[in-house]
């Protein structure tokens, strides 16, 4: 490589599974390059193949402390698209918006409608044309590379003239153009797909078992991809594009074959595709292939035997027996414990209740943490009544994780505070809403609460107390609720209640029986306003400061 092209740095905003394959193509290409992301990434690429360039890869606590004028910015991070066709590029505005006033070169990489591109700030639209299997390869060697310049005055990067050489066709335009370019190859693919099928249902008829459709279609395609009698397109790219582009151009343009598509796909998925092969490549869940998917299939399939089941229930005072040897968590082991689980996922165990499981967006969770602060705070009547004007109120936030509900304190109340026992999860929380001015993050010890007496006029936890190991860490909790609150404040706290997890889990914790928690409460001072048992394992209460 050039000494002049080495002197750029790059910068992936967004180290999901595109922001990962730039980052390793561009590594292993001989650039310093680090990351950006707002909680620990996951790695979807190969360890034994890629683990070496992951390990150049660095990553930045302030998304700026690279910045200069060799500095390049991708922006990957993804958009999302309703069931109805709305496309939502929140995140991927909020994450151009830190790079309005920089000296470095902004790359967006992320898939937007060219209506909406005038809503992100950039220099340079690359939207990406990648395959799972090939992701890495294909951004070092491209087939197509596509620059869109919005025409703001900057130098092209000599990263574009090393990419250039190295791909098969270049298209070079206005973003606009760039980003029908990018639409119009997943269509087009799109389209092939869905006819071919829909051709093959039709030839094929009801006699699944028939090769027919395989016969007639892969001799006039010649068995090339995506136009082979297979499986429905899915992934993250396909389904969600094709349905963006109708949407954003419906009413304005006939868009009648684009919305077939769709519809022709989902009647194939519903219909047929169960047992078809898939002959294109796609942006599939990781999960599915990996060995814990695999292990976790096949208990799933072994506990399904009646006998099997039967067996471990009469085998549960085992569990008894090996849970005596095991000792309880002290708080330090809490705390290495946590920070290790925010560096794997902190997204998914901030919350593990949720539809992708360790999969999980930042759309995702961001609508569960909207959900559940609605649920829990403003649509309890009485918490709410209590509360009177949050504006002018400060709350705390026991166990803030990465902001999942502080989030939306900060909409309703004049002070948001946030503890965590774990510092990378308040460092990704930081990352999340450190630019709120009103949210104020602290790591804490796991059973204090590093505040002053007197300071909330509401506390709230959530998901914290049911892991906490030790009663006696639940009784110093509380106790210092009662401390922090002012006279009149309020608290709503969630404990465990019911049958406990396994003791050598991650989210174990000692369950109170509702009598328990009730003389718990008592003993503090604390005025008990309302109980509710949630489900079998949660008890959900609301306590006054009353003296």
């Amino acid at each position: 490589m050039k000494d002049d092209s080495s002197q750029e740095i790059i910068v992936i905003v967004g180290f999901g599974w595109v922001g990962q394959a730039n980052a390793i193509a561009f590594t292993t290409l001989g650039y310093q390059v680090f990351y950006y992301d707002i909680v620990e990434p996951r790695r979807h690429y190969s360890k034994e193949k890629w683990g070496s360039a992951y390990e150049k890869v660095k990553p930045l606590k302030n998304l700026l402390e690279a910045d200069s004028a060799k500095t390049l910015y991708f922006i990957t991070v993804g958009d999302r698209v309703s069931p109805d066709g709305v496309q939502d590029i929140s995140l991927i505005a909020k994450a151009s918006k830190q790079l309005t006033n920089i000296k470095g070169t902004v790359i967006l990489r992320s898939t937007v409608l060219p209506e909406l591109l005038p809503q992100i700030h950039f220099d340079f639209y690359l939207p990406e044309f990648l395959h799972e299997k090939y992701a890495i390869e294909e951004c070092m060697n491209p087939h197509l590379f596509v620059i869109g310049d919005a025409g703001k005055g900057k130098d092209r990067p000599n990263l574009f003239t090393l990419i250039e050489n190295r791909s098969y066709r270049i298209f070079s335009g206005t973003p606009r153009e760039a980003s029908y370019v990018k639409y119009l190859s997943n269509i087009w693919n799109a389209l092939r797909i869905s006819f071919v099928n829909e051709f093959g249902d039709i030839v094929s008829g009801e006699n699944k078992q028939d090769d027919s459709a395989d016969r007639v279609i892969d001799f006039l395609f010649q068995k090339k991809s995506y136009v082979r009698y297979g499986r429905e397109y899915g992934g993250h790219c396909l389904p969600k594009d094709v349905l963006a582009f109708w949407k954003g151009h419906l009413g304005k343009n006939n868009t009648s074959i684009v919305r077939a598509i769709h519809d022709s796909n989902e009647f194939h998925k519903k219909t047929r595709a169960e047992n078809l092969p898939e002959w294109f490549s796609s942006w599939e869940l990781e999960a599915g292939n990996s060995k814990k998917g695999i292990w976790g299939r096949f208990w799933l399939r072994l506990n399904s035997f009646a006998w099997i089941r039967t067996v471990r229930t009469k085998l549960h005072f085992v569990r008894h027996w090996i849970e005596l040897l095991v000792p309880s968590r002290d708080l330090p082991a809490t705390k290495r414990l946590w920070n290790q689980l925010a560096i794997k996922n902190a997204r998914f165990y901030s919350n593990p209740r949720t539809i992708h499981g360790p999969e999980i967006g930042e759309y995702e969770f961001r609508e569960g943490g909207k959900s559940d602060y609605d649920r829990l705070i403003k649509n309890d009547s009485l918490v709410w009544e209590k509360l009177k004007d949050p504006s002018r109120l400060s709350v705390l936030d026991i166990g803030v994780g990465v902001g999942r509900e502080a989030e939306f304190m900060a909409d309703d109340f004049a002070a948001v505070y946030g503890i965590d026992i774990s510092e990378k999860m308040i460092e990704a929380a930081r990352k999340r809403v450190g630019n709120l001015e009103n949210v104020h993050l602290a790591v804490s010890e796991g059973n204090t609460i590093p505040f002053p007496d007197g300071k909330f006029d509401f506390i709230f936890s959530h998901q914290v107390f049911p892991a906490l190991s030790k009663k006696e860490f639940i009784k110093s909790y509380i106790a210092e609720i009662k401390r922090t609150l002012k006279l009149g404040g309020i608290a709503k706290i969630e404990l465990r209640t019911g049958p406990t997890g396994y003791k050598w889990k991650h989210n174990y914790g000692v369950s109170l029986d509702v009598e328990e928690a009730k003389d718990l409460i008592r003993m503090s001072g604390l005025k008990i306003l309302s109980e509710k048992i949630e489900n079998v394992r949660s008890l959900w209460l609301v306590l006054e400061s009353i003296n």
